[in-house]
């Protein structure tokens, strides 16, 4: 969630909590914050 409150605040100058931002993501959105895996090595 500390990346989605950066970018909020990079890219919009909107700064919120992170319960806020939680809250959007998971209740609003209904999603949860994903990130790739780093493929396994053959």
């Amino acid at each position: 969630m500390e990346c989605l409150q950066a970018f909020l605040w990079e890219k919009h100058q909107i700064q919120l909590s992170y319960s806020r931002v939680q809250t959007i993501v998971r209740y609003e959105m209904k999603t949860k914050p994903k990130v790739p895996r780093p493929k396994q090595p053959e």
